[in-house]
């Protein structure tokens, strides 16, 4: 049972989570998509400022801009390319209990993807394992998640929070390497993160930057899908008790080691959501069925647009992107939000040329 494999893995944290991380890197640069054309993909969202989504736009209403140079777009679509998506759960001690709650309505949310879009399952709390590779088949997916969840709920007071707590940056550069295994090449490729969006830890494998760089090289957008956190009595009793044994000041200071959201020194959801031109998304006060269902949304109404960048020179470096409307759009629409990824980082490879894809 892969929950039971995850509290072991947490006590045996310097020996279990390098070999993990190592697991899922490419072993071999053929591993690595690759190509032998310099085609940058965008995939980006238009809003105006009330939040509603602007779909009618054409390519002679863009302009996309690398390292400030004007770029020509060489390919334009809206909700074409198929979508590779990994699906990576909280299942931390905090978020377990509500757990039921998201499964009861991811089955109908993943019912609005097309047919040839594919998710992967993966599920996380110190650690990121694999539960249902890429597949086209959403009850598949549901009834995973079903029986995952029927351990968690089931083990209940029973389940005791890994050592070093809850590793969502680790998480998702593990979820970013699986997205190179995608069955759809040229597909766009997401990560949605479902979680309380509350990191404990006091170490991480890669830092921010790593990944960071790491979701610009694979194309990755980042979404993250906020739940509700639940109450922790034991933590809260403990807590309480020192607080009438201890100054105001000492409280400050030390009551973290108790109630500690703190430690999050990989980041959380949002430090690599806005960055990969992703949001994140709270589902707190809604069904989560419903949030779920308007992600969906967004990701099939995303514009798609290709550029061969006028700069050919594969350096390793990182690409700033820009994109814009054209004035006579903003005169007609006034003024609208885009989102979409800040750059990519380019690199090349003996006899071809990678690319770096969204």
């Amino acid at each position: 049972m892969w929950v039971g494999r995850l509290f072991l893995l947490g006590f045996l944290l310097p020996l279990a989570l390098p070999a993990a991380s190592q697991k899922q890197q490419p072993n071999s640069p053929d591993e690595v998509i690759k190509s032998c054309t310099e085609l940058v993909v965008l995939a980006a969202q238009v809003r105006r400022r009330s939040g509603e989504t602007v779909g009618t736009l054409t390519r002679e209403d863009f302009m996309v801009y690398e390292d400030g140079i004007k770029q020509q777009i060489a390919h334009f679509s809206k909700n074409q390319p198929p979508l590779s998506i990994v699906l990576l759960l909280d299942v931390s001690g905090s978020v377990a209990p509500v757990f039921e709650q998201i499964q009861d309505g991811a089955l109908r949310a993943l019912q609005h993807l097309k047919e040839e879009d594919e998710v992967a399952l993966m599920a996380f709390d110190t650690e990121a394992v694999l539960i249902e590779d890429f597949t086209r088949d959403r009850q598949l997916i549901a009834n995973r998640m079903a029986k995952e969840g029927e351990m968690l709920v089931s083990m209940g007071p029973k389940r005791r929070m890994p050592p070093d707590g809850t590793h969502i940056a680790d998480s998702i550069y593990l979820a970013s390497r699986h997205l190179l295994k995608a069955s759809n090449p040229a597909g766009r490729r997401v990560i949605i993160v479902v979680t309380d969006d509350q990191p404990v830890e006091s170490w991480t494998l890669h830092s921010k930057q790593e990944v960071r760089n790491d979701l610009f090289e694979t194309g990755a957008v980042v979404y993250g899908l906020l739940t509700d956190t639940a109450k922790t009595p034991a933590v809260d009793k403990v807590a309480d008790a020192i607080a009438k044994y201890y100054p105001p000041v000492w409280i400050g200071r030390k009551l973290k080691l108790f109630r500690d959201t703190s430690r999050n020194i990989g980041g959380k959801v949002d430090t690599y959501a806005e960055p990969t031109g992703g949001a994140v998304i709270d589902a707190r006060k809604q069904k989560f069925e419903t949030k779920l269902t308007e992600l969906v949304e967004i990701l099939r109404n995303r514009y798609s647009l290709g550029y061969y960048p006028s700069n050919r020179e594969f350096d390793g470096k990182f690409h700033q992107i820009k994109l814009k409307v054209s004035p006579e759009v903003e005169k007609l629409e006034g003024k609208l939000v885009i989102t979409t990824r800040r750059g990519y980082i380019r690199r090349g490879c003996p006899g071809m040329q990678e690319t770096t894809r969204q």
